[in-house]
């Protein structure tokens, strides 16, 4: 009488069959692999494409006017072609020179007081990028912020002016109206700052810098704060500066707005 032995009991060896997870894990890895070679290849063949229509057409650079103007084909390497390209040309002087002449236009009638028992009348500046040209600076470090750099800048002294606010702020003084300033600046830098604008003759009636208690302040409210506290002995008609921040929180009077390309400042 034969008996039924299994294969281990007559000595041969078998692979252990493989679990259910295992088989059903095995198939989705595959199926993730097909997809990720599709999509390559479709990305590879777009580019290709892409490639062979476009290979005749001329390089796209936006307008100098408007480094930022949307386009088809910029890039940051075009954009800082043209920020150089407006700075660099007179575009920039000529875009400032037309500002003024409008803002000329709305101080021709303000006086240094509207009375004698009345507060000075007195115009906000900001200074860098409104009356100082920082950007001879700014394109050294490829128009990132270098903190080190930045304060070897500052403390040297020697950023140009900006014709046409000179001119600007060369005509509210003959008019008698008072000139505050206004600076992301640190006190620590007051020395500097001070020889910088002497150089071209701009004196002022206050110079406020950042002090250390306000270094946390965004730029927009330590500015409006300062204004508010300067509205007790001024009356603030006008305020003038290159970022938005310069000129909001109110105690502005008459906002004047500059181009800069270079940087944003909340």
């Amino acid at each position: 009488m034969s008996t039924n032995k299994s294969y281990h009991e007559l000595g041969i060896n078998t692979p252990e069959p493989e679990s259910a997870e295992v088989l059903k894990a095995t198939r989705r890895n595959s199926i993730l692999l097909i997809i990720l070679i599709l999509i390559a290849l479709i990305i590879a063949i777009t580019g290709i494409v892409y490639v062979s229509t476009h290979k005749d057409r001329p390089h796209h650079v936006p307008h100098p006017h408007d480094p930022f103007a949307p386009s088809d084909g910029s890039n940051v390497a075009d954009v800082k072609r043209n920020v150089i390209a407006y700075y660099e040309s007179s575009k920039f002087s000529e875009h400032v020179f037309s500002l003024v002449s409008q803002w000329s236009q709305h101080f021709e009638s303000v006086k240094a007081s509207n009375g004698a028992d009345a507060l000075p009348n007195a115009v906000v500046f900001d200074i860098d990028e409104t009356l100082l040209n920082n950007y001879p600076e700014t394109k050294r470090a490829d128009f990132a912020y270098d903190a080190a750099g930045w304060n070897k800048w500052v403390l040297e002294a020697k950023a140009p002016v900006i014709p046409g606010t000179q001119s600007f702020y060369n005509e509210l003084r003959t008019r008698g109206i008072k000139v505050i300033m206004i600076t992301g600046r640190h006190e620590a830098e007051r020395e500097a700052t001070e020889k910088n604008l002497a150089t071209f003759e701009l004196t002022h009636d206050e110079l406020i810098l950042r002090s250390p208690e306000e270094d946390k302040l965004t730029a927009a409210v330590y500015k409006a704060q300062r204004r508010q506290a300067l509205s007790e002995k001024y009356n603030i008609v006008g305020c003038i500066g290159d970022q938005v921040s310069d000129c909001v929180g109110g105690y502005t009077g008459y906002i004047m707005k500059l181009p800069n390309y270079m940087y944003f400042i909340e």
